[in-house]
């Protein structure tokens, strides 16, 4: 086994191409896992809200949407079933959130007849500050009002200020 060098004293050939192929692999593996970031959301700004819900049914999924007045603002990052009913993980568009009052009510609704639920942020009547970021606190979460709807559970949803880039 020969090595062949470089005449101009280089390094061999034969261990150029072997780092060439290694610096090929890693930036494909770099450009793979950006990809991924990208598609699950983990590299855009959003402002988190936790809603206590009295259930969240079997559609509620991730990456459902969350809408005020039909517009989509954002988007359910995760559910998490406790004694008491549900806590909602939101992800809202951070430039969205400005134009929501802080007193906004959340309610679980169907798409469709038998189809995936969504959030749907209800203004009220008396609207509060403009701005999930005038929320007076820094780790708000929504409490729920007496509710006597059985279709769907209603939650008072209180915004949070942290914004995160992270999922």
């Amino acid at each position: 086994m020969t090595h062949v060098s470089n005449p101009e004293g280089g390094m061999p050939q034969r261990v150029r191409y072997r780092l060439l192929g290694l610096s090929m692999v890693v930036v494909i593996a770099l450009l793979l896992a950006l990809t991924v970031a990208l598609f699950n959301k983990a590299l855009t700004p959003v402002l988190r809200v936790k809603v206590e819900a009295e259930r969240a049914g079997l559609q509620l999924l991730p990456r459902s949407d969350v809408k005020v007045r039909g517009l989509i603002v954002g988007e359910v990052r995760s559910t998490k079933a406790t004694e008491n009913g549900a806590v909602l993980n939101l992800a809202i568009d951070p430039d969205k959130a400005k134009l929501i009052p802080s007193n906004v009510q959340a309610r679980l609704l169907p798409k469709t007849l038998f189809g995936e639920k969504y959030v749907d942020l209800e203004i009220p009547a008396q609207a509060g500050p403009a701005g999930c970021a005038a929320a007076r606190s820094s780790s708000r979460t929504a409490r729920r009002p007496p509710s006597r709807s059985t279709r769907c559970s209603t939650t008072c949803c209180r915004c949070s200020r942290r914004s995160s880039r992270r999922s």
